[in-house]
């Protein structure tokens, strides 16, 4: 299901890349990076102890909870879009794996640009906030001068009635 589903993204111009050790693939579309990951539904079953296990408990009639396998295939798009894009199908017997995929390579191509378009609507918001900063500060910047002017030009009229009092007063 997975090597149909590449195939069927690389046929439509994105590029694929192995995941991590988790089993994620990334499926780079309009230069987005796009996390996924197909991978048995698993499900939550109790089970009476094994011999090797009655040995490290006092109940013997203790019931052990682990995961199993369903058999099922469970495709999972990691990578958050905002925009109400569907991120899980899950297989079942009315809905096979092979009728879902897709559905899973239209949602993958469409969030492609979709996150161009968030990316770049980011970084033309950060864009504007950084100028709005820089004009933030180069009006700090001309009122500090201004005040700077000012305080100047009162030390210099102070100064200037000084020497006329200085004046006077040797006259």
């Amino acid at each position: 299901a997975l090597h149909a589903l590449l195939t069927a993204l690389e046929k439509a111009g994105a590029t694929t890349t192995d995941g991590d050790k988790k089993g994620r693939v990334f499926v780079t579309v309009a230069g987005e990076r796009i996390e996924l990951e197909i991978r048995e539904k698993l499900k939550q079953v109790k089970r009476p102890l094994n011999d090797d296990e009655k040995r490290w408990y006092s109940d013997k009639n203790r019931l052990v909870t682990e995961l199993v396998g369903t058999g099922r295939l469970h495709v999972v798009i990691h990578t958050w879009s905002g925009a109400g894009f569907k991120r899980e199908w899950l297989e079942s017997d009315a809905r096979p794996i092979e009728a879902m995929l897709p559905e899973v390579a239209v949602t993958i191509l469409a969030m492609g640009p979709h996150l161009a378009e968030l990316r770049r609507a980011r970084e033309e918001e950060a864009r504007r906030a950084e100028e709005r900063r820089r004009e933030a500060e180069e009006e700090r910047r001309k009122a500090q001068r201004d005040a700077n002017r000012w305080r100047r030009f009162v030390e210099f009229a102070r100064a200037a009635e000084e020497a006329r009092r200085a004046r006077a007063l040797l006259a």
